[in-house]
């Protein structure tokens, strides 16, 4: 079992709400933290870097105390070994690319081994031939890269990455996104990512957390969070856009029926939470994301929770389609939201499949 690397558990006071955060970070972990605009993200990103003082907690990175309040303890940010990439890159305007790069070696390198790790990092970013551009000279990935390679310039014990591909183009962060993923193997450095890209957190990180009005909702591993959600709040942020009043009718040893009255359907599913698995028939929250639910051409004997279902709206988009349906017969009901990739729907009436083990219960 991975020990922890990284823990923080602090209280800070902001303007319109109190920042309490609990996170911890495993050796070979990357953690996504994600919530809406000002819900204490990038706050928290701050905090641990040393750049603003929680009130109470204590701040750990490999053994190593950077905060504790109870033995009045406040490590300077230039001792934390953090690495930080801001959203706006922050590159000093007056320093060429290289000498960008050299301030954060000014500590560690002299003389001819800091010009040698320096070549040795923009051949890294690809930027060698850039090394005495200024950053007003190059285009918004070449900044980033730059803000990238300044950051593990000095070999950090973590990095911080405060969403570092917001003001991208869609080609741009793509490749930025490469760039990170590569980093992570070559320099084997931990990263915590902001952002409120659920996609990209999924891409770049192996456990999220949500929090909101700075409050931590849940943490846990990425397709934890995705498959099992804890509250309708949570279950929203992660995409689940249909989400039904249901009723469980029966149990199992791993899950049970749940009638769905605004679908008119029993659907079975895998796992229920406890307290809805020890006792039927009793209420709860049945959800599926879009991308999890599956489009059929027609019935498919012994498969249960298909239905057929007619179109009442879709949206064309360039790599798949989203699909507003509802059960065969009730367009006035609540429709259901599915996505498909690029599909061409028959003449026929399509059916729908709700995977049982992609379903997740909630309790009322």
């Amino acid at each position: 079992m991975s020990l922890p690397i990284f823990q923080a558990k602090f209280k800070k006071t902001l303007y319109s709400f109190n920042l309490e955060l609990d996170l911890i970070l495993n050796e070979g972990e990357t953690l996504g933290i994600l919530g809406p605009s000002g819900s204490g993200k990038s706050m928290s990103l701050r905090a641990i870097a040393g750049l603003i003082k929680p009130e109470h907690g204590v701040i750990s990175l490999k053994g190593r105390f950077l905060f504790d309040s109870d033995k009045g303890f406040d490590a300077p940010p230039q001792q934390r070994r953090i690495g930080y990439v801001f959203q706006h890159y922050a590159l000093f305007p007056h320093m060429t690319v290289a000498e960008n790069i050299s301030y954060a070696l000014a500590r560690t390198l002299k003389g001819v081994k800091r010009k040698e790790r320096i070549h040795k990092l923009l051949e890294e970013i690809r930027l060698t031939e850039h090394a005495s551009r200024y950053p007003s000279q190059l285009s918004g990935g070449q900044q980033q890269r730059v803000a990238l390679m300044r950051a593990l310039a000095a070999d950090p014990d973590l990095l911080l990455l405060d969403e570092p591909f917001s003001a991208l183009d869609a080609e741009l962060r793509g490749e930025l996104e490469a760039l990170v993923l590569r980093f992570r193997s070559s320099h084997n450095v931990p990263y915590i990512l902001v952002t409120h890209n659920l996609e990209e957190a999924y891409r770049l990180c192996d456990k999220l957390v949500i929090i909101e009005q700075g409050k931590v909702l849940q943490l846990g591993p990425k397709e934890e969070l995705l498959r099992r959600p804890q509250t309708l709040e949570v279950a929203r942020k992660v995409g689940a856009k249909n989400l039904w009043e249901g009723e469980v009718i029966n149990t199992g040893t791993s899950g049970g029926t749940v009638y769905v009255p605004a679908l008119n359907e029993e659907l079975i599913i895998h796992s229920l939470p406890e307290a809805a698995a020890t006792l039927a028939p009793s209420k709860v929250w049945l959800g599926i994301r879009p991308v999890e639910a599956v489009l059929l051409s027609g019935p498919e004997p012994g498969l249960p929770n298909t239905f057929p279902i007619e179109i009442i709206n879709q949206i064309r988009g360039v790599q798949s389609h989203t699909l507003f349906v509802t059960p065969l017969g009730k367009r006035d009901g609540e429709a259901i939201q599915i996505e498909v990739p690029g599909h061409r729907l028959g003449a026929d009436p399509p059916y729908l499949y709700l995977p049982p083990d992609k379903l997740f219960a909630l309790t009322h």
